[in-house]
């Protein structure tokens, strides 16, 4: 009997110890997983330039025999008996071809004034290509694959001219895109697209076959628009890859373009994985020195930026980056290009009960690239990454040559869980990385010289507006915070105060002294769900107290373009107009600090929201969509002529 309690207890005692040992495991493991975690928060800032300027054509191969080998691609990098024969085109560093002779009258800059309004720009005097525009005398439209000119003249508003720019010749499809106006020049954007084959200088046809990027070119027809009756062809110019963004500043077009090459490529054969520009029809290599390689090329794109005089019509400068683009920022002094990339961190593996367990933590980071511009001559100057994603270009601003920046941080994490007796994993997510929202200030060295962050948790930002040393940006879940920030002082940024409101806010613009409005949608307070479109007007002339003046909810309008392309809202303080497109109406508004927002007029598109631009050109309103230009007084708000706009 007193062995049978000896042994009770000896039992007893065992498994004691063993689910001691167990909760020693499983907090060791709930260490381990945390630790993993917690370094997604702890890794800092890149510093430092992250691409380097190649020396020649072959260190661009090497790095792209890099990409290939760290992808497995099955691609034979080796050439016959390893030469290379090409050679940078001497055309490329020498002057530019001939220029076209031709005097322009001074333009009056993106976003015009009192007299006309422009494009709806980010920065004053740079532009940004769009489909309509206007010289505050004529109105320049690019409808599908048509350019319509027309003389603005209120009720006498006519046609006066039509070009047709998409065609379908030995295998080539152009589709415009965009339109820039410059004094007299008017360059039409668009997207050339071919499945034959490639001619380069040297005269050799090379058939590419179907998904081939040497046939896939942003394309730029440049016109002289002296005569808007009669436009006139000065020439062409081209890049390899889809068109990305577009800016104009002092009568230079600045493209940049992602460009992904699907061929083989062949050491001899620079042509087989350079990335070529365009003029006339003539190509050349993008030279070796303006091609800049990352420390870690992660795959075989580029981007490629060039640069066009329009008034003399002749290309500039032209420069390339291994690897892809997606937000891009200009000031007056830089170019900025911003690529995502996503990394991870995990934990060394550990036992939990019979399972082997890896912690996983990942995060996105941008990579910021700075390229200094002067009279169309580009220079890379520097390079960082951050942890974080940006919403759009008006998530960045520059002053004073600093970058200012509001960024999201959307880590997460998981565990993938190994039973090695029955050959399974099982991947377990963990909802312990919420998301949050920072203010960084960078220098021209792209090195972090003051932040602000973890603000909003479990919120991502909805829209970001630099206006001089103040950013007012919004983040969402249920309500509208709108946070109000100092930026004075480049070190120490502060958030000076903020207001919370039902629905979200995907655009700001300033709307005269103290005034911000902000269009976007109503949210129901308890499960934030989104409903109909809101136009609210916010009073920040106190930073420390920023407030709702008024608002106004479209309920059964659920959509509109201007939430997304900030080229399809018309906002004018001055003339107190504030106009978009929602479903298959162009709404036009007005507002009064004591009567809130006004409707003025609302017109049928027979288009569902998608294309309509408007403008004020002196006493009149004009309304451009694919069907017709309706004209409308802007004293009694009254239509007062429709052009009617017929294909072909």
């Amino acid at each position: 009997m007193k062995h049978k309690s000896a042994s009770s207890a000896l039992v007893i005692f065992l498994a004691l110890l063993l689910l001691c040992f167990g909760l020693c495991s499983l907090v060791y493991a709930g260490d381990l997983r945390e630790a993993a975690i917690a370094r997604l928060h702890q890794m800092q800032p890149y510093s430092g330039t992250l691409a380097s300027e190649a020396k020649d054509y072959t260190e661009v191969y090497a790095a792209l025999q890099k990409v290939y080998s760290a992808h497995r691609y099955v691609v034979d990098l080796k050439s016959a008996d390893g030469a290379f024969a090409v050679e940078e085109s001497a055309e490329a560093a020498e002057a530019p071809s001939a220029s076209f002779n031709s005097a322009a009258d001074a333009g009056m800059g993106a976003g015009g004034d009192d007299e006309y309004s422009g494009t709806n720009v980010q920065v004053e005097g740079i532009d940004e290509g769009d489909i309509v525009k206007t010289d505050g005398k004529y109105i320049y439209y690019l409808r599908g694959g048509e350019l319509l000119i027309l003389e603005a003249d209120g009720p006498d508003t006519r046609e006066v001219s039509k070009l047709i720019l998409a065609s379908e010749e030995d295998g080539t499809s152009i589709s415009p895109q965009d339109l820039i106006l410059s004094g007299d020049r008017l360059a039409v954007l668009g997207h050339r697209y071919s499945y034959g084959s490639f001619l380069p200088n040297d005269g050799k046809v090379r058939t590419l076959g179907y998904f081939r990027g040497d046939n896939e070119c942003v394309l730029v027809y440049l016109y002289d628009i002296s005569d808007p009756a009669h436009p006139k062809k000065l020439g062409e110019f081209a890049q390899d890859g889809y068109l990305n963004a577009s800016r104009c500043m002092d009568g230079v077009l600045y493209l940049i373009s992602n460009y992904w090459f699907w061929n083989e490529p062949l050491l001899e054969d620079a042509y087989t994985y350079v990335p070529c520009v365009y003029e006339n029809g003539k190509a050349e290599l993008v030279p070796a020195a303006s091609i800049c390689i990352p420390e870690e090329p992660e795959n075989s794109s580029y981007v490629v930026i060039s640069s066009v005089d329009l008034q003399d019509g002749r290309r500039v400068d032209s420069a390339s980056l291994l690897g892809r683009s997606g937000t891009v920022y200009m000031s007056p002094n830089n170019i900025y290009l911003c690529e995502s990339r996503y990394r991870s961190e995990q934990s060394e593996p550990y036992q939990k009960d019979q399972y082997t367990v890896v912690d996983y933590a990942e995060r996105q980071t941008q990579e910021i690239y700075r390229y200094a511009v002067e009279d169309g001559a580009l220079d890379l100057q520097a390079s960082t990454a951050l942890d974080g994603s940006l919403l759009n270009q008006f998530s960045l601003d520059e002053k004073d040559g600093y970058l200012r920046l509001v960024m999201s941080q959307n880590g997460w994490s998981y565990s993938i869980y190994t039973d090695s007796k029955y050959h399974f994993d099982n991947y377990v997510s963990n909802d312990d990385t919420p998301s949050s929202n920072g203010l960084y200030v960078l220098d021209q060295d792209l090195e972090l010289v003051g932040k602000v962050d973890d603000l909003a948790k479990g919120e991502r930002v909805y829209s970001v507006r630099f206006l001089g040393d103040t950013a007012y940006f919004v983040t969402f879940r249920e309500t509208d915070p709108l946070f109000v920030a100092d930026l004075s002082d480049p070190a120490a940024p502060k958030i000076t105060g903020s207001v919370k409101l039902p629905g979200f806010s995907q655009y700001l613009h300033p709307f005269g002294s103290g005034l911000l409005f902000g269009f976007g949608r109503d949210a129901d307070e308890e499960n934030g769900w989104a409903e109909g479109l809101k136009l609210t007007m916010f009073n920040v002339a106190d930073p420390a107290a920023p407030k709702e003046l008024c608002s106004s909810v479209l309920e059964d309008e659920y959509y509109s373009e201007a939430l997304y392309d900030h080229h399809a809202i018309l906002v004018s303080a001055e003339r107190d107009l504030i106009g978009f497109s929602a479903g298959e109406k162009f709404y036009v508004y007005s507002f009064d600090a004591s009567k809130g927002f006004r409707l003025l007029g609302s017109f049928e598109t027979g288009s569902w929201c998608y294309g309509d631009r408007s403008l004020y050109i002196g006493n009149y309103f004009y309304l451009c969509n694919e069907s017709a230009v309706t004209v409308v007084d802007l004293g009694s708000f009254t239509p007062v002529s429709r052009v009617e706009l017929p294909y072909g």
